[in-house]
């Protein structure tokens, strides 16, 4: 039983992780359910495990990395199973400005070439809306 308390401490010092991704992998480290069971509880009580914590970390984290909010929440349902009402909650740690910024200065250059960036965020998971904005955006300053 340590060993499993050891080795999921070690995995959340390294970083946040999900409640699910905690259980999967300790799951495939051989804990039986009422071992997981009780280390899952024992976390949420200390405050060490928290999905709607770990939802805004990976949030501001992708963010800081340009990735859109389509994305960014595909992955937190699929990948981690981050439940509805966490992401939506999530969402307001989501910089949508500072995404844009970096794509205006990304494409400032290549202002002639609407089509490629069009093409080129709307295949990084972007709504039209965002992308029409960064459009405008270029526009303006050429």
């Amino acid at each position: 039983m340590k060993n499993f308390r050891a080795y999921a401490l070690r995995l959340i010092s390294i970083r946040a992780r999900s409640e699910f991704e905690l259980r999967r992998r300790l799951s495939e480290k051989g804990a039986s359910s009422e071992q997981i069971e009780e280390i899952i509880t024992s976390f949420k009580e200390a405050g060490l495990l928290d999905d709607a914590e770990f939802a805004c970390d990976f949030v501001r984290s992708k963010t800081i990395r340009h990735w859109s909010w389509f994305r960014i929440e595909y992955t937190l349902k699929l990948e981690f199973k981050i439940a509805d009402e966490i992401i939506e909650k999530a969402k307001k740690c989501y910089d949508e400005d500072e995404v844009m910024k970096y794509y205006i200065k990304k494409f400032i250059k290549k202002t002639d070439d609407y089509a490629y960036i069009r093409k080129y965020l709307y295949s990084r998971g972007f709504t039209r809306e965002f992308i029409n904005k960064v459009l405008d955006a270029l526009t303006a300053q050429s």
